[in-house]
């Protein structure tokens, strides 16, 4: 079963990957919310496989630094938030996503992106 997490408000890290940053105590597999949050730029470099990017309603600006592969398996990026969320990923990284709404910037600082699921 997924696992569905909300960013905290003030976590301990920048860092996706820290287990102590989401209100589970768990790294999300399923939905990763992020919503009002003291810490707004956060990194993603290990590896991850989720069902889906939320950004809430309320949620201030977030930059999501990729620099390692991010799969995103159902909903994609859905941003609910007035405020763009930005998502950087790096060279040698890759984000493979279903969808993204238009409230959502992806840079591609020699990375690649990728719609659909490989066969």
């Amino acid at each position: 079963m997924a696992g569905d997490a909300t960013w905290l408000t003030s976590p301990g890290t920048n860092s996706f990957d820290d287990a102590g940053n989401w209100s589970t105590g768990l790294v999300p597999t399923g939905i990763a919310t992020f919503g009002a949050s003291n810490t707004t730029t956060v990194a993603v470099d290990t590896p991850t496989t989720l069902g889906e990017l939320l950004f809430a309603a309320g949620a201030p600006f977030y930059t999501l630094n990729v620099t390692a592969n991010l799969t995103l398996n159902g909903g994609g990026i859905v941003n609910s938030s007035v405020n763009t969320a930005i998502v950087n990923v790096t060279d040698g990284a890759t984000l493979t996503t279903t969808s993204t709404n238009g409230k959502v910037n992806v840079a591609l600082n020699g990375g690649g992106l990728r719609f659909g699921k490989d066969d």
